[in-house]
């Protein structure tokens, strides 16, 4: 199966309040995984379709493997003049990989970037202005910052020595590049960009992040800092390697220093020699290595020929016994004309970098790459504060505390370049909003916010992307009952037909903030004798399952109580509850496995109920799996996705 996108371009959530409740309900199916549903609902109104909501409907043929009605309905897609890199990829992995028609349509999409039908050079200012001065996040000076130049801090992920003890969790120990003005030195020479600068030497320290003091700071051994120029630095606990930009000892056959990458083993012997890891054949340098979350790849600048000009950033396998396979450019998408500089892999799908092309607010501005299909990636310039009208570089930014780095020579400093920390909680917000209702009683809503907001809390902060965001119930309805959905929508059921208007609220939480009440404001359609009825099928919220077990979490209990609360409530409803696993395993064991999952659900919810029977289950194995190609990489987190439990609900009266 085809990877589906996991992001914005496969659906259009800023569906306006008077839209098609057919369509709302093929939206609300397509986001819930019951592409069947999603099928029949979007084919009725095949001709008030938005070009993405027919990807919508393409995706759902292909879960379902008609990929003949999928491959049709691309080929329309393509044709249009909206259609980007996601549509000619999609189309050409449908048709036979040798065809002159996929041929045709890969090369197509090899010379698009992915914004290209979506940002032009006169767009810029309109593009980059949407997170000018919208984040919540504050930059803070490095207090150790002088007059001379440091860049480049990254957090260490553990202390380097048994006798660096931190009691206080607020202390966090990090890596930086320091540069002095040492005139014994004068030897040294580095080419970051441009540099007016003469020495760089790799530095530790330790800041309290709650006062913003650096409790220590002090130089590496000379066995690091040689008379060579050093920095920035990378490391990687799991390889227990250090890999250092270091500048070659002679020069080039353009009278330049180039820079190379060394790795020396850490925890150190200080005695050790720095090896280098690529072999420089040519006048160009490589640098800024940056480990991938896995430790399988190693991501570093250089402007080696056969790129597409300035500084590009590249990839290539690494591990303990040096480079695997052949060295990859990063792509059409990252690389430009320009220097794309001081890369940062967050996880496998988000990567940070420093390019000065256009789109940015100064010269070096920090980008935030988001891996869609094929290793295509659609970029987005951080904005400010990240950006300013001067160098912007080496992002970094960690998973856990959420304290992140950043570089700057902007004014304001203590010197030239600096560096700045940041704590990266983003402020959620919410609007009020209206909705009318018939017999069907979706409220609509996309990625734990309602649509009105969705605009509002990525715009205000690009980091909220990598927040997790719950929506809660504040005060629930006085005349009907409101469920919360796995995609964000609510589920509205009036008690009685008599009920003209109802109100209730809800809240957003992150792990940093939590918006006040927010009320959702619901009328019904004036019309005489309406009996609230459902005749839509619902599918519940999914439960999820650990690697090979049938268990069931007791954290997802609640889930099936909300099916069971409903199965009493509505005596004739009826359920039947759908398993799946991912694609791991034979595909006999999986579809027994699937069948025990279901088992132990339906087991669970008739000894609850009356009337037992209106509760059926099968498995259905890995016959849903989106990712069915073994040679494509599959992060844990999508295998969890796929080990689930529907519920499909029929019958609701």
């Amino acid at each position: 199966m085809i990877r589906i996108i996991k992001i914005v371009l496969i659906l259009n959530c800023s569906i306006i309040i008077g839209q098609n409740k057919s369509l709302d309900w093929a939206d609300y199916h397509y986001m819930n995984y019951n592409f069947n549903k999603a099928i029949k609902l979007y084919e009725k109104t095949i001709d008030s379709l938005s070009i993405d909501q027919e990807r919508n409907l393409a995706f759902s043929y292909m879960n379902l493997n008609l990929n003949s009605k999928a491959s049709s309905k691309f080929r329309s897609i393509s044709d249009n003049e909206k259609a980007g890199v996601v549509d000619y990829l999609t189309f050409a992995q449908l048709l036979p990989i040798e065809s002159k028609l996929s041929k045709e349509y890969r090369e197509k999409a090899k010379r698009l970037r992915v914004h290209q039908n979506e940002i032009t050079e006169n767009d810029s200012i309109v593009y980059k202005s949407r997170f000018y001065n919208s984040s919540t996040t504050n930059l803070n000076l490095f207090p150790n910052s002088t007059e001379n130049d440091e860049f480049g801090a990254i957090l260490i992920p553990y202390l380097s020595s048994p006798n660096d003890h931190f009691n206080d969790e607020n202390q966090i120990q990090f890596y930086y590049v320091n540069s002095n003005k040492n005139p014994n030195e004068k030897n040294k020479k580095f080419k970051r960009i441009k540099s007016e600068s003469s020495v760089y030497n790799l530095a530790i320290g330790v800041i309290d992040t709650l006062n913003g003091t650096v409790i220590r700071d002090q130089l590496f051994p000379p066995s690091i800092n040689s008379v060579l120029q050093e920095g920035p630095v990378i490391y990687s606990k799991d390889l227990k390697k250090l890999l250092i930009t270091r500048s070659i000892e002679e020069m080039d056959s353009n009278e330049k220093y180039q820079l190379n990458i060394y790795q020396v083993n850490y925890p150190l012997p200080y005695d050790q020699t720095l090896q280098p890891v690529f072999e420089i054949k040519g006048d160009y340098s490589n640098m800024h290595p940056s480990y991938d979350y896995k430790n399988q790849w190693l991501y570093f600048s250089s402007d080696r020929p056969g790129g597409y000009g300035g500084m590009d950033l590249y990839r290539v396998r690494f591990n303990q016994d040096g480079i695997i396979g052949n060295i990859q450019n990063m792509g059409i998408d990252i690389n430009t004309e320009y220097d794309e500089v001081f890369p940062f892999i967050y996880n496998e799908d988000v990567l940070f970098y420093s390019s000065n092309q256009k789109l940015g607010l100064g010269k070096l501005d920090p980008f935030m790459a988001n891996r869609l299909i094929e290793n295509r990636w659609s970029i987005e310039p951080l904005g400010a504060p990240f950006s300013s009208e001067d160098d912007d570089f080496a992002f970094y930014l960690d998973s856990k505390t959420k304290l992140g780095f950043i570089s700057s020579n902007r004014k304001g400093g203590a010197g030239k370049d600096d560096n700045y920390y940041f704590v990266s909680k983003p402020e959620i917000k919410g609007l009020e909003d209206h909705y009318t209702f018939g017999s069907d009683t979706l409220v609509k809503s996309f990625d734990g916010v309602l649509k009105n907001d969705e605009f509002l809390m990525l715009s205000e902060d690009p980091l909220n992307s990598l927040v997790k965001k719950e929506v809660f119930l504040y005060q629930t309805p006085n005349n009907g009952t409101v469920n919360i959905q796995a995609n964000g929508s609510f589920w509205y059921l009036p008690k009685g037909p008599e009920i003209k208007r109802d109100t209730f609220s809800y809240y957003l939480e992150s792990s940093y903030s939590k918006t006040k009440p927010i009320n959702v404001y619901l009328e019904r359609k004036e019309s005489k004798n309406i009996i609230p009825q459902i005749d839509i099928e619902y599918i519940f919220r999914p439960i999820y399952f650990e690697f090979d077990s049938a268990d069931v979490w007791k954290k997802y209990i609640d889930r099936i109580d909300e099916v069971i609360d409903a199965l009493k409530l509505y005596p004739k409803m009826e359920v039947k509850v759908k398993a799946f696993t991912d694609r791991r395993g034979k595909k006999e064991y999986n579809l027994k496995l699937s069948k025990r999952r279901s088992n132990s659900i339906v087991s669970y919810i008739k000894a609850r109920i009356q009337n037992s029977n209106r509760v059926t289950g099968d498995g259905y194995g890995e016959s849903l799996v989106k990712i069915k190609d073994m040679m494509i990489e599959v992060s844990e987190q999508e295998h969890q996705l796929e080990r689930r439990v529907e519920f499909e609900i029929n019958n609701l009266q």
